[in-house]
């Protein structure tokens, strides 16, 4: 079915369900279904596919963001990080909850984030005393997974400079963050990174551990995360993911979007109802569409 709004012409197959806009008059102007929709403008959303491509394939500068370049962008490493014959042994992985776990040497990893930016910390623990704390700030702009990640890279690499062949467990309460790390697949330089050194010490074991339950270990963790993400302490380097970049040009797309919302000629009815753009739907029925956009069986509209 096509339908024509204005001088838009959308061309989508409608499935059988009752869609609010299946019988819009063809007058109802273009800008007003797209916020209501919350669809932005065509032009804009190319715009911001452009401008993905253009840092991660051509690797240049946004000209009009330029604190985004291909120098500051987390770049995938393509291939596997070993043979594919090669895993970690079936002990080294646990996905189940070893909060109750006090014996031995033990690491506990965590991340954190506030407005001054983000924590990552590790605490080295032998029965009930923690023996070694480290922590260590990221930028706003890192992710809470990056922090975790660091976290996690760090416990391993200092569990290698203890001279002992005796298990070394280390607990994460992130998932993804052990899934990452554990997969000779992953295309994250820090996680492959995780997966080479594990593959070389079979004597250090990664576990899950459920979050906020009180663990010793854990909440001390998160304690030195938090202090390190609340701190003014020199920010560590990690590059940005591709998930938050794709963010920051969301808002910057959204920011265009509200701009030419306000300084448009059409759609005033509907601008003062919704004022704001909006990624999400008003879930208006037809009879709504009709009423508030003014664009229905109406004197007014018929003259």
């Amino acid at each position: 079915m096509v339908l024509t709004c204005g001088a838009f012409t959308l061309q989508s197959e409608l499935q059988e369900s009752y869609h609010p806009f299946k019988e819009a008059y063809r007058t109802t102007t273009t800008a007003a279904l797209q916020v209501i929709l919350g669809s932005p403008p065509l032009h804009l959303q190319l715009q911001l596919d452009a401008r993905i491509a253009e840092l991660y394939r051509f690797r240049n500068k946004i000209q009009d963001i330029p604190h985004l370049s291909s120098e500051v962008l987390e770049h995938r490493v393509p291939g596997w990080t070993t043979h594919p014959s090669k895993h970690l042994l079936p002990h080294q992985i646990s996905f189940e909850d070893g909060g109750s776990n006090n014996v031995g040497t033990r690491f506990y990893t965590a991340g954190s984030k506030s407005p001054n930016g983000v924590g990552a910390a590790f605490c080295m623990m032998q029965e009930n005393n923690t023996t070694h704390p480290w922590s260590a700030q990221l930028t706003k702009d890192n992710t809470v997974f990056q922090a975790e990640l660091l976290s996690l890279n760090e416990a391993i690499k200092y569990a290698t400079t203890l001279k002992t062949n005796l298990l070394i467990t280390i607990f994460v309460d992130n998932r993804a963050n052990i899934q990452a790390s554990s997969s000779s697949k992953t295309t994250n330089r820090t996680a492959r990174e995780n997966f080479e050194i594990l593959l070389e010490n079979p004597h250090i074991k990664v576990s899950w551990i459920k979050s906020h339950m009180s663990y010793f270990g854990n909440e001390t963790a998160d304690s030195l995360a938090n202090a390190a993400a609340k701190s003014n302490d020199v920010q560590f380097d990690i590059k940005l993911l591709k998930c938050h970049t794709k963010n920051i040009l969301r808002k910057y797309m959204m920011k265009q979007w509200q701009s030419e919302w306000d300084e448009g000629d059409t759609g005033r009815s509907t601008f003062n109802i919704f004022p704001k753009v909006s990624l999400q739907s008003a879930n208006w029925n037809r009879a709504d569409v009709l009423f508030f956009i003014g664009h229905g069986p109406f004197p007014s509209y018929l003259h």
